[in-house]
């Protein structure tokens, strides 16, 4: 998982300066079916966009909403 959580880190990073010209907000959705995603690595990914986890559709319903 770490390998995918360096692509969206570094997804979210190339996208960073978006952030400065408009209001975004970048949500990741993690498919927590499989035990693939350490604790560091949703840290890591939660430091630069909200997480939504494919086991909860109502989190991912809630951040669109409020989006």
């Amino acid at each position: 998982a770490y390998c995918v959580a360096e692509h969206v880190l570094a997804g979210w990073h190339d996208l960073s300066h978006m952030r400065a010209q408009q209001s975004l907000q970048f949500v990741s959705l993690i498919d927590d079916t499989i035990d693939v995603w350490s604790t560091e690595d949703l840290k890591l990914v939660e430091s630069l966009s909200e997480v939504a986890r494919w086991s909860r559709p109502d989190e991912l319903e809630a951040l669109l909403q409020a989006a």
